[in-house]
């Protein structure tokens, strides 16, 4: 038994080893993507063509009428609407016109957890984090002297992780709130077109005539994509490397292990041990670390994956990760059968 577990304590220190590494390297990956995905739902999973900055409502009236554009949702823009310090810098997005509420960073592809109610408010996640709540929790706001509970209808992500807002709140503008606060101006509105070029040319006239900021979701989100960009080259980078490490590590310390036990391979060989046999134990000890390897490293990023809401976009380094030290299995195989036939070979005649 002792002689057992000295022979294999190698493979368990192997395998013990390659886990705590593929465990390191894809979790930090899986936040990566999370990150990443975060910040590409704001413009990637949003159907809005164009952003206009403190529009009047005349103006938003004169481009809503206009055949080009398909829909107008106009907002107003406050901040220290939250008593938590946290929050302080989360945006409050409010709009007596809900209705298009769809065509904003609050839409049905972003949402996350809960969904869309006009009398409740729905958060952003990093809102939602600052704020400490979740679908169904209780949210005061304060508009002028006045303050307003509301429920937490749904969480989305569209907040790009801090990379252009600090967190948003979006709610009704009602009756009640117009009685305690008068917005003083528009803060923006989103534009869905039903003609690209034309509602370009409309709102350039715009930018132009009165000096409204216009901006098309592209150009909006440069930055953004500029991150993601980054981010995913990272993330494929460090999938390529851990896959070729991997393996490549996997492969050249079987070896190792192989050959600096050739003194007791010889001694086997010598005792009459059968060639098959003693392949056959090298084959299913590679075999069988491999797996473990694999099967550890998958199930401790997937599990780091399920806690995100990108699992399927986590599979990739997952795989990357995992899977490499069963691909080198054969290659292990290989060279086995190679160096125990030559080495059955040369002793012979001993």
């Amino acid at each position: 038994m002792k002689n057992f577990l000295r022979y294999y304590l190698k493979y368990i220190v192997l395998a013990a080893v390659f886990i705590a590494a593929i465990a390191a390297a894809g979790i930090s990956n899986v936040k990566n993507i999370e990150t990443c995905e975060a910040r590409k739902s704001s413009y990637a999973r949003t159907q809005f063509d164009y952003y206009i900055g403190t529009p009047s409502a005349q103006q938003v009236e004169e481009i809503e009428a206009d055949p080009s554009v398909d829909r107008v949702f106009p907002f107003y823009a406050l901040l220290n609407a939250f008593d938590k310090a946290a929050a302080k810098d989360v945006f409050l997005l409010l709009s007596d016109d809900m209705d298009d509420s769809g065509i904003s960073l609050i839409t049905e592809k972003t949402c996350i957890s809960g969904g869309y109610d006009k009398d409740g408010v729905m958060l952003d996640y990093l809102a939602a984090q600052r704020l400490g709540v979740s679908v169904g929790s209780d949210i005061s706001i304060h508009l002028g002297s006045k303050r307003f509970t509301l429920k937490v209808a749904g969480i989305y992500l569209t907040s790009t992780y801090g990379t252009l807002t600090k967190g948003i709140a979006l709610a009704n503008y009602s009756a009640e709130m117009k009685e305690a606060y008068t917005a003083r101006a528009l803060g923006g509105a989103f534009i869905t077109a039903n003609d690209k070029d034309k509602a370009e040319a409309l709102l350039s006239g715009y930018a132009t005539r009165d000096k409204l900021n216009v901006a098309a979701k592209e150009e909006s989100y440069a930055l953004v994509r500029d991150l993601v960009k980054s981010t995913e080259q990272n993330v494929d980078n460090i999938n390529i490397s851990m896959a070729v490490a991997t393996g490549v590590l996997f492969l050249i310390l079987n070896i190792v292990f192989v050959v600096t036990n050739r003194k007791n391979d010889l001694l086997r060989c010598d005792e009459g041990m059968r060639f098959i046999v003693m392949a056959g134990l090298y084959s299913i000890t590679s075999l069988v670390t491999a797996a473990v390897i694999a099967g550890a490293g998958f199930g401790i990023i997937y599990m780091a994956a399920a806690k995100t809401f990108f699992v399927a976009e986590c599979m990739k380094t997952a795989l990357f990760c995992s899977l490499p030290s069963l691909i080198a299995v054969p290659l292990v195989i290989a060279f086995v059968f190679i160096y125990l036939n030559r080495m059955y070979a040369n002793s012979a005649g001993l």
